[in-house]
């Protein structure tokens, strides 16, 4: 962030246009909005830090304007205290004095159910703006439908990513995919396949598209939810499609997602997606591989871990497969108790093997779909260098299926939604929504 902040205030004093213009053609692909930050070139800063930040972007300034980084790596801090400019171009909605923690405490969040095509009803959760909120933050801020991982459901969205970005204008849903403790995978089911899961979030989005014309004879016969699907549908205001935000499994299911037939004829479902942490299109089993080939006991912890599902009952490894020392055991303890209950149906792996994303790329590792323009705007594919699961290897083999660089927060772990590096993570996607938004 920093290095592009100082090489465009060295740019820009020296009014070299044609200089300009090159870094910003060799940086296109950052997830931090550059053109915004040229006219707000002023820096308020203790000479102690002005000299670590210049010295840093003088040693990376070689690799960053005349190669072009692989990977944008963000620093797991505050940038409030060192940059009080380039954080208010992103967060202008937060009034003076009011903390992070009043924002939380403030939304509210609403549960719901939905009525699959099946018959199966899946548990929804969402957060709106207000009426007051929207009035306050202006802009086309699109709705935000967020898809949990293995061993999570609706619930790992609401208590920090729903305040944060409901507060900024975004309406915020999150669905329980079937197999969790909030939506029946029917009796005696103890594996559901891939395809069950992209089905149920395009049943949702094809629901937001036909609900205000009262199509979804779905809603018809459902009262509530149907009440439920026009409160959201209301909220949203924006003429921008829905922006899927994925975590680990769920990254797959969105790979898949944008495979489906459907999507190829109505490419206004969504405008784009987000992966955080995400499972690689190769799939699990050739990182879980790597993994073991590296460090045969961490290899060992995934196996146990995941595969034998002992982390919903072991405090020591789900901390070390989800999150770090920084959460204390009462908070593990509490997402242990949700783990346990969202883990009692798994995905099928060997129907995935058979239908991984990576199947459908062309000879450079790009998915197809990218070709074909099923969303427009870029993707943002980010990862935590801390994270013991998805490996560096695996968010680059993302990055590249998408045509994207990857972000990279240090320090951050799996569960990038629930840890303490959290807000350093929505603030990244927080970035990459603004260039969403300003493309369409």
């Amino acid at each position: 962030f920093y290095t592009h902040y100082f090489c465009l205030r060295f740019i820009h004093s020296r009014e070299n246009e044609q200089l300009k213009q090159f870094y910003l053609a060799q940086n296109k692909a950052t997830n931090i909005n550059i053109n915004n930050m040229i006219g707000q070139l002023r820096f308020d800063l203790k000479p102690s830090t002005l000299v670590l930040l210049v010295f840093l972007t003088f040693a990376s300034a070689r690799q960053s304007v005349f190669v072009g980084p692989v990977i944008h790596t963000v620093a797991s801090n505050n940038h409030r205290t060192i940059c009080p400019t380039i954080n208010n171009i992103m967060s202008t909605n937060r009034s003076h004095g009011e903390s992070e923690n009043s924002i939380l405490h403030r939304a509210v969040v609403n549960e719901g159910k939905f009525p699959l095509t099946d018959g199966t009803m899946m548990e929804i959760k969402y957060s709106l703006p207000t009426m007051s909120y929207r009035k306050k933050l202006p802009g086309n801020k699109p709705l935000l439908l967020f898809i949990h991982g293995s061993f999570h459901s609706a619930w790992c969205w609401t208590s920090k990513f729903f305040p944060y970005f409901s507060s900024r204008g975004y309406p915020c849903v999150a669905l329980s995919l079937r197999g969790t403790s909030g939506t029946f995978a029917g009796e005696g089911v103890k594996k559901v396949k891939v395809d069950d899961h992209v089905n149920d979030v395009l049943d949702f989005l094809q629901s937001l598209r036909t609900i205000a014309g009262g199509k979804d004879e779905n809603l018809r016969r459902d009262s509530a939810a149907s009440d439920t699907m026009g409160e959201i549908n209301e909220s949203c205001s924006s003429t921008i499609p829905p922006v899927v935000i994925a975590h680990s499994f769920g990254g797959l299911t969105a790979m898949k997602l944008l495979e489906h037939p459907i999507l190829h004829d109505h490419t206004h479902l969504i405008s784009s997606i987000g992966l955080l942490c995400s499972v690689p299109p190769s799939g699990i089993k050739k990182m879980s591989l790597r993994k073991l080939k590296k460090n045969p006991i961490d290899g060992w912890r995934i196996m146990k871990g995941l595969a034998m599902k002992k982390s919903v009952t072991n405090q020591m490894l789900c901390r070390r497969l989800f999150f770090d020392q920084a959460e204390r055991d009462d908070e593990i303890n509490d997402y242990m108790k949700h783990f346990q209950q969202d883990s009692k149906v798994t995905m099928d792996l060997v129907d995935m093997a058979k239908k991984l994303p990576i199947l459908s790329t062309n000879d450079d590792g790009e998915s197809l779909f990218i070709e074909k323009n099923i969303f427009c705007k870029p993707a943002l594919v980010l990862g935590g260098s801390a994270d013991f699961i998805v490996d560096r290897d695996a968010i680059e083999e993302t990055a590249k299926f998408f045509a994207v660089r990857p972000v990279v927060v240090d320090g951050a772990v799996h569960d990038v939604m629930l840890a303490k590096s959290w807000e350093t993570v929505a603030r990244e996607v927080e970035y990459w929504l603004h260039d969403v938004i300003e493309q369409d």
